[in-house]
């Protein structure tokens, strides 16, 4: 019994120091899962937008050739200016539409109501002989304007996004107000008074047409975009009435009725970006 306990007393003083040494070990648990780490939202095209838009409008190349009739039939009777119209002036407008966004790219509807400032005008004095006239009168006043002020569109869009950058084509109907109007007058000569030629009729009311054009839009923040934009607006050709005697001496006039308009706008976006993104590492 003694060597028993003695022997036991010689293994326990032995294995002391391991356990020891075991219990400073750290204890082995599982590690903690990484925190998420958050992106910054990713902002998207997609949505409802409204804004507005100002800028320039240039009237088309407004020649118009003086169609003679009633006492002139012949060619040789027409009055040819050959001097355009194409004055600028201010527009501007609301707009709202809506974009989704497919990867790159973003395809919308857009539609606009605007206002335009002053017209196109053709003023000038230009020689002419017609027949049934003579050396008595031997040029032509014409002042002619067209004053159409409301017009609108409604497009689609088409476009390529590089970030927060969008370039995009654009085009569609065109609707507006055209209002031509004016004086022709024959100028005497050797005391001969002028004759005026009255308007009488047609060149005014509302049109439809086309519209086609392209800009480049840019995403300030989630929600405000800016753009600067070209369209061309045409809304076909009218034809005004001016009469003299009656109707017996009369002339035909077809009016361009064309726009270039370069515009810029700003729009505010509905919806914010797409949402953050979540990635775990």
């Amino acid at each position: 019994m003694i060597r028993i306990a003695r022997n036991s007393a010689i293994l326990l003083a032995l294995a002391a120091p391991t356990v020891a040494a075991a219990a400073d070990l750290p204890r082995r648990t599982a590690a903690p899962p990484p925190a998420p780490i958050i992106a910054a939202p990713i902002f998207t095209w997609t949505g409802f937008y409204v804004g507005g838009t100002l800028g320039v409008a240039f009237g088309g190349n407004n020649s118009p050739v003086f169609t003679a009739g009633g006492l002139f039939p012949t060619p040789n009777s027409n009055l040819v200016p050959g001097k355009g119209g194409g004055n600028a002036a201010f527009t501007g407008g609301i707009q709202a539409g809506y974009n989704w966004q497919v990867n790159q790219f973003v395809y919308g509807l857009e539609t606009d109501l605007n206002y335009r400032t002053g017209g196109n005008r053709l003023n000038g004095t230009y020689p002419t002989n017609p027949i049934g006239y003579g050396a008595a009168y031997p040029s032509y006043t014409l002042s002619g304007f067209d004053r159409g002020r409301w017009y609108g569109t409604l497009r689609a869009r088409a476009g390529v996004t590089f970030d927060r950058a969008l370039i995009y084509a654009t085009g569609g109907l065109a609707y507006g107000e055209v209002n031509g109007g004016g004086a022709v007058v024959v100028n005497g000569a050797g005391g001969f008074p002028p004759v005026p030629f009255g308007n009488v009729g047609g060149g005014r009311g509302w049109r439809a047409g086309w519209v086609l054009g392209g800009g480049v839009e840019y995403a300030i923040n989630n929600n405000l975009t800016v753009k600067a934009e070209y369209l061309h607006v045409d809304l076909g050709k009218t034809t005004s009435i001016y009469a003299f005697g009656g109707g017996a001496l009369n002339y035909r006039v077809r009016n361009t009725n064309t726009d270039n308009i370069v515009r810029v706008g700003l729009n505010y976006k509905f919806g914010g970006a797409a949402g953050p993104v979540f990635a775990r590492y």
